[in-house]
């Protein structure tokens, strides 16, 4: 094992000792506190990833998802930090829809992919080994993500794009950081757009498809660059955040046609009024996933069996 690399598997942490003790006081400390509502955790956790970029820098954490699927992301990266070294779980309802539709052939495309943790996941055996394309503008995050794809065997396709409603435009990257990345016009680092029509042309992507939305506010956009592919009635797994007080995305959806659900829940529950929505997206610092669409099964495909 590379000593600047540290390894979860099966609820154990190996390997850096400096990234071992990130990792293992963080959990202790969000056991701890989890009877508090983990308040206070966030400092733990700040304190645990200045020690690891001081005392180990370039070390990497390596998570064993699945008994086929890996994951890897730096130690200092406070956004896949926070859930691997604590006691939650990433993206429980999308985790819960995608397994139920490990019997169902579609071909998924992660737009938004970030370091390609929900590509990883749907290729692989638990999850019914589907198809993936995995879309991400930023440079330093694709290459991540190129790093994650080759942990699981090359088993999915990865595009450098920003997703829009024409490709083949240069615009420039900004934010915060890899996970709030957002397109800006003048400024920032170029990347060329693409089209979720256009990738599905180069692709040959046909069939039943579900998409991941997740592209920092352009959800409109690209979902206007994809006629075709919408025409064939897809399942749209998206972002509606919890700063966005007008819920424009699920806003746009209902008056399109489409139907949507929150899929928080065990059973998807219909939302018929983006205002209604106040209610459910409660934290104005996260994101809500939702799931829609227009026709087909597939409210039978993520319902649970009994329902």
């Amino acid at each position: 094992m590379d000593t600047k690399e540290v390894t979860i598997s099966g609820g154990s942490v190996a390997g850096h000792p400096v990234g071992v003790a990130a990792i293992r006081a963080t959990r202790a400390a969000a056991a701890l506190l989890r009877p508090l509502s983990h308040r206070g955790l966030w400092r733990v956790r700040e304190m645990c990833l200045k020690a690891g970029e001081a005392f180990a820098p370039g070390t990497d954490v390596r998570v064993r998802l699945d008994r086929d699927t890996e994951f890897s992301f730096p130690l200092s990266d406070p956004y896949w930090f926070q859930y691997f070294a604590g006691d939650g779980e990433y993206e429980p309802e999308l985790a819960r829809v995608l397994l139920r539709l490990a019997d169902t052939r579609y071909t998924f495309i992660d737009a938004g992919a970030n370091f390609g943790f929900w590509s990883c996941l749907v290729t692989g055996e638990r999850y019914g080994r589907q198809r993936a394309i995995a879309v991400e503008p930023s440079s330093a995050t694709f290459a991540r993500l190129i790093r994650n794809r080759t942990l699981n065997a090359e088993r999915f396709g990865c595009v450098r794009a920003a997703l829009s409603d024409r490709g083949g435009e240069v615009v420039h990257l900004g934010g915060p950081s890899h996970a709030a990345m957002s397109i800006l016009s003048d400024e920032g680092e170029p990347v060329t757009t693409a089209t979720l029509d256009g990738l599905a042309d180069t692709h040959g992507i046909e069939g039943p498809v579900v998409i991941k939305l997740d592209v920092e506010g352009v959800e409109i956009r690209a979902l206007a660059g994809a006629p075709r592919l919408l025409s064939g009635n897809p399942l749209v797994l998206y972002e509606d955040h919890g700063s966005d007080l007008d819920s424009r995305v699920t806003a746009h959806l209902l008056s399109t046609g489409w139907e949507v659900y929150d899929i928080e829940s065990d059973v998807p529950v219909r939302v018929t009024d983006a205002a209604s929505l106040a209610a459910v997206k409660t934290d104005p610092a996260r994101g809500y996933n939702f799931a829609a669409f227009r026709g087909g099964d597939w409210l039978a495909l993520i319902s649970p069996s009994e329902v």
